[in-house]
């Protein structure tokens, strides 16, 4: 049996997601719900929206990424022929793996995310046969539940995450260092997890009826992008309506095209973690052949 499912972003965020799916769970197999949900939107509101608060929100964007227009060509290349969708399961000895060849060079130590995203930054970007000078940006997702100064309660329901994107040159980033790529990602991280940056974002938004549209969306033209969606800390093996815990989870159509990775927990759990990966099918291709992508 296939469950699927479908939800808005703007409604509820991974980790509200789960919890539904958690919770929905539950009531199948005839419990109350463990954890109630909280629908209380006054923990997030802002009052009169600040213009000043708003100006200050951005993805990042470099300087010269933003004062240009999208070439016909650019926009192009945002709009692959074919897709294609893989599956790639990871292990907790090849994350390991991933980690000491990081630390050859940075000693201060980097987190499974980063080494995951910097070692598919890298090597996708090598599929794609960009040129040189190609924009990249490699955008991550954080949630803020936890990182503001009056913490939202794990129940909280709704959307509290925001983004940041870690840019780079496709020359730079494919000659540079592992760890010097796992930084780039390390400081978008932290970025993101800036409560101010948060609240901003909120300002920006009830200014701009919810939606990111027009000048702040523009530059996303002119790069090479790529993201990262769900998380492998997701509980998307406690999911049990009765039957046991799912034989797999998967994102049945990889949702923001090419260049998006969803991560999940692998099943045999200890720390393993299977990534979703959508990609043009020919950059695909050259990536399940790259030997140093599975084998370091």
């Amino acid at each position: 049996m296939a469950l699927g499912y479908a939800h808005s972003h703007a409604v509820a965020d991974g980790h509200s997601m789960w919890h539904f799916m958690n919770s929905w769970a539950e009531c199948g197999r005839g419990m109350p719900i463990s954890v109630p949900p909280l629908h209380d939107r006054t923990l997030l509101k802002i009052g009169v929206a600040s213009k000043d608060s708003a100006a200050r929100f951005s993805f990042g964007f470099p300087e010269a990424i933003k004062s240009t227009e999208a070439t016909a060509s650019q926009q192009a290349e945002r709009k692959p022929s074919g897709l294609a969708q893989r599956v790639f399961h990871f292990t907790a000895d090849m994350i390991k793996k991933l980690k000491g060849l990081a630390a050859e060079e940075d000693k201060g130590g980097f987190t499974s995310y980063e080494v995951l995203c910097a070692h598919f930054w890298k090597h996708i970007t090598t599929a794609r046969k960009l040129g040189d000078e190609a924009t990249l940006s490699f955008a991550v997702f954080v949630n803020c539940r936890s990182r503001l100064s009056d913490p939202l309660p794990p129940r909280y329901f709704g959307n509290a995450v925001t983004m940041v994107a870690a840019f780079a040159a496709a020359g730079k980033l494919c000659s540079e260092s592992f760890a010097a790529s796992a930084s780039r990602i390390r400081e978008a991280i932290v970025k993101a997890s800036s409560e101010g940056k948060f609240w901003d974002m909120l300002h920006w938004l009830e200014l701009h009826d919810n939606l990111f549209t027009g000048d702040i969306m523009a530059p996303w033209m002119k790069i090479v992008p790529m993201n990262v969606a769900s998380s492998f800390r997701f509980p998307v093996y406690d999911v049990d309506f009765g039957w046991g815990k799912p034989a797999a989870v998967r994102t049945a159509r990889v949702t923001g095209g090419e260049g998006e990775m969803a991560l999940f927990p692998g099943r045999s759990g200890g720390g393993s973690v299977d990534i979703c990966l959508s990609l043009e099918a020919d950059a695909m291709e050259r990536l399940e052949n790259d030997n140093a992508f599975l084998n370091f």
